[in-house]
């Protein structure tokens, strides 16, 4: 797997330097992988915060944090913000602290990988301790209810 910078721009703070800067991921298998596995266990139907479905996403984030490490090794840390654009969520991505005498920037990054990476991805993703866990967890709300 390898990411690649698509687009780059300043922050809207561009006049000042700051100390982060924004990745945004654009087009991913692993998010691909991971936005089936939400459909096809239907996660938006349940009524509760399903941790098993935090647990899957967590696995795309394990998998994306490394390829984007290499890509920029100058990154004191790399980590993953539901609200990393936006204090509302609309816009999730990765808040890259560097040096502080660098101006933040927005990189936009797409996630390449072989046939073979992405069906070892989701192997992983779809493996049978995930939908066990996914079970007991809608049984237990079912029966709270």
């Amino acid at each position: 797997m390898k990411a690649v910078i698509t687009q780059t721009n300043t922050t809207k703070c561009s006049d000042r330097l700051q100390s982060r800067s924004i990745i945004y991921i654009g087009k991913s298998p692993l998010d691909n992988v991971v936005d089936k596995w939400f459909t096809d266990n239907e996660i938006i139907d349940l009524s509760f915060k399903c941790k098993t479905w935090s647990n899957v996403a967590r696995l795309a984030t394990k998998a994306t944090s490394p390829l984007l490490k290499q890509l920029f090794p100058e990154a004191l840390s790399i980590t993953f913000s539901r609200k990393a654009g936006c204090k509302c969520g609309c816009s999730p991505g990765y808040i890259m602290k560097h040096e502080p005498n660098q101006y933040g920037r927005n990189f936009w990054v797409d996630i390449e990988g072989t046939p073979e990476e992405i069906e070892q991805f989701s192997v992983g993703v779809n493996c049978a301790r995930l939908r066990h866990d996914l079970s007991k967890e809608i049984e237990s709300q079912t029966v709270a209810a």
